[in-house]
């Protein structure tokens, strides 16, 4: 009985550390903020700046309102393991008309995809627009540090364009179709807790569909520990 005792008191002796060890769980940040390319370069220009010291200066220009919050993320995950965040929209539009009979005579239609005027679609393609967000945080095999991946994809629909032409005997008939700004990046960084690092910079698209050349989109990423 004694001997017993003495085997179970050493096996929960054994374990006891085992199973005090926390497996580290960490809370992941993203922030996306727009800004011009004056105040960029700006920042890009004082002493001593890196990858941390740009959210100091960016938090400076939205008190100021000079700088504008776009996308806001947080995750909760395990060391080694994958989070993801997804929130889209499933949007889905005609890339093929089959014409049918009842047309309008000798007239140009232009219609939303979601009418058919005497045709109908037999071709289809499907866009997720809004955020979509994989992080994982690991350890640096060499130094031991914290790595943070992050795979992150913004669509957004910025129009109706007419795009999708039918010619027939006796009409002519335009589909509107979407046009799309897609933001992605897929990378692996080394992070220190606490702090926002930036990890990219992005074109920035208008209403209209073009390229503003006077801002850029400014990509932060945090991690904090939990317990």
């Amino acid at each position: 009985m004694r001997l017993l005792t003495s085997i179970v008191v050493g096996l929960l002796s054994f374990l006891q550390p085992i199973c005090a060890e926390e497996i580290p769980i960490y809370r992941v940040h993203t922030m996306s903020v727009i800004v011009s390319k004056a105040e960029l370069a700006k920042m890009m220009q004082q002493p001593g700046a890196d990858s941390y010291s740009y959210y100091d200066s960016v938090r400076s220009l939205m008190a100021a309102g000079k700088a504008q919050v776009h996308d806001v993320n947080i995750i909760t995950l395990r060391e080694g393991r994958r989070g993801t965040v997804e929130s889209v929209r499933e949007e889905i539009y005609p890339t093929e008309i089959e014409a049918s009979d009842g047309l309008p005579v000798r007239k140009e239609v232009t219609v939303l995809p979601s009418h058919t005027l005497g045709g109908w679609f037999r071709a289809f393609e499907t866009r997720n627009a809004g955020v979509t967000l994989t992080t994982e945080v690991s350890r640096q095999e060499t130094t031991g540090g914290l790595r943070l991946t992050v795979a992150y994809e913004y669509v957004k629909r910025i129009k109706m364009d007419v795009e999708l032409t039918t010619v027939l005997p006796q009409t002519i008939l335009k589909i509107q179709q979407p046009r799309y700004q897609t933001i992605r990046q897929d990378m692996v960084l080394p992070v220190q807790l606490n702090q926002f690092t930036l990890t990219n910079t992005f074109a920035v698209k208008g209403a209209d569909g073009k390229l503003d050349s006077r801002k850029k989109m400014l990509f932060f990423a945090m991690v904090q520990r939990v317990n």
